[in-house]
């Protein structure tokens, strides 16, 4: 409750976002996040890495999607942050290729940071196996959210739920 003149007014509702949030990023024994995030433009992947490192957060680089397979087939990543349009392996082509892992990394969720935001592209990324999307330019906010939200430990089956707006 906060008081404004005298009145007693409620304080805002936490969303169940912030109370994630808080909860992992307070808890000082468990160990910290491992991201991997891939992306061919060197700017994209200091400023994501330099937000991530700010939350404590141990984050991996991959300079296109090729390399990205390859390190979520070598690595234990918690979440993998993948742009859409690389050289070499774009990000589709690269969730395609980790989905088809046979091996747990498999089920590692991957988000597609991309400005192509159309709801056709969004179907095409759920379809490849891409759990959200989030749009660059990124806000800090919303990628803590995002990592907080897919990087938590999931109840899910298989680990392919997707959340992508249809």
């Amino acid at each position: 409750l906060s008081e404004d003149d005298g009145a007693t007014t409620p304080a805002p509702a936490r969303t169940s976002a912030q109370a994630a949030m808080t909860e992992l990023v307070t808890q000082e024994d468990a160990p910290p996040l491992r991201i991997l995030y891939a992306d061919d433009h060197e700017n994209n992947r200091l400023v994501v890495t330099t937000m991530l490192g700010a939350m404590g957060w141990s984050c991996d680089t991959a300079n296109d999607g090729a390399e990205a397979v390859e390190r979520v087939r070598a690595g234990d990543y918690d979440l993998v942050l993948m742009d859409v349009q690389m050289p070499v392996m774009d990000g589709v082509d690269a969730t395609r290729a980790i989905r088809s892992l046979n091996s747990e990394a498999a089920r590692t969720p991957i988000v597609a940071l991309t400005a192509n935001t159309l709801e056709t592209q969004l179907r095409r990324y759920r379809a490849a196996g891409m759990q959200d999307c989030l749009a660059k330019p990124i806000a800090m906010a919303e990628l803590m959210r995002t990592v907080v939200a897919w990087a938590a430990p999931r109840d899910d089956e298989d680990g392919t739920d997707v959340s992508l707006s249809a």
